[in-house]
């Protein structure tokens, strides 16, 4: 979408016209070619540009795609369930389906009112666009910059939950990863990753296995890419080599233990679709969480 606007001065570039809106060399080169950027302005003509250009690193208003669900609220955190197929964060304004619109929408504001020169703004992780699960925000710039200064420290523990092929042993799967290109790689000159799986519950008729994994460092696709190394993708990744299960991806961020003035931790037990796949009660999946050795 263009917005037309209008200027009240003459300019010798388009480029000289959106240095004084403020807006960043790098997003007017995103939306404007070398010859619509060299072209002049004259007095109180009207030019277009993007809505993307001229809102950059605003959050749109309206939120479009299934909701979140607010789990928990403290004095300086927020934690929310983000459904698959639902962006962390806008990748350019008029992207609506996120959390961050979500937020707005719902009169959470102060969570985006820090860190404005990103769209990250208050999230301290992100979730991919097809896992579900916790997200955690805060309002107070101060533990942004702390929590993404001493992330490892902060952060105890987050375990995820996934389904895969196949019977799975409990086991520590490590493998340098290559997360330069979209699809990430194993390459021994790679990043040191490591996940530690366990099976909570083997499906014999369904040949489907429940895993609760911890994540360490947190590398893009990191635990996708390591199963699959082991001959076990997540089912509904056909990326990473799994047969596409119609609804959705089925890996979700289950539990976060962080550590700042007191031990905290988070749960997003929002988990109906594992136990619907599993043919089994949400009680009886819950039960099997709360039996795990990683708890």
């Amino acid at each position: 979408m263009n917005i037309r606007i209008c200027s009240l001065n003459k300019y010798d570039s388009v480029l000289d016209f959106c240095k004084d809106l403020e807006l960043s060399r790098s997003q007017i080169k995103r939306y404007l070619s070398l010859k619509q950027r060299s072209k002049s302005i004259s007095q109180k003509e009207e030019i277009e540009l993007s809505i993307n250009l001229l809102n950059n690193c605003k959050i749109y208003p309206q939120h479009k795609g299934s909701d979140c669900v607010i789990l928990k609220e403290s004095e300086k955190l927020l934690a929310i369930h983000k459904p698959p197929k639902l962006n962390s964060h806008p990748l350019k304004y008029t992207d609506a389906q996120n959390t961050l619109s979500f937020l707005r929408e719902n009169n959470k504001q102060e969570y985006l009112e820090i860190n404005t020169s990103s769209y990250d703004r208050g999230l301290l992780f992100r979730l991919d666009f097809e896992t579900s699960g916790l997200l955690l925000l805060t309002k107070d710039q101060n533990l942004y910059q702390d929590v993404r200064r001493r992330f490892h420290q902060i952060f105890e523990g987050k375990y995820y939950l996934c389904l895969v092929k196949g019977k799975v042993d409990d086991q520590v799967i490590q493998r340098n990863l290559d997360v330069s290109s979209k699809k990430v790689k194993i390459d021994p000159q790679g990043l040191e990753s490591k996940i530690e799986v366990s099976n909570l519950y083997f499906s014999k008729e369904l040949d489907l296995s429940f895993l609760k994994v911890r994540l360490f460092e947190g590398r893009r696709h990191q635990i996708r890419v390591l199963l699959k190394s082991i001959g076990h993708p997540i089912l509904g990744d056909p990326l990473y080599g799994a047969e596409n299960a119609e609804t959705r991806m089925y890996l979700h961020c289950y539990q976060v233990k962080i550590k700042l003035d007191n031990r905290q931790g988070f749960l997003s037990t929002e988990i109906h679709d594992f136990s619907q796949r599993l043919n089994l009660s949400l009680e009886k999946v819950l039960d099997l969480l709360n039996r795990d050795s990683l708890t």
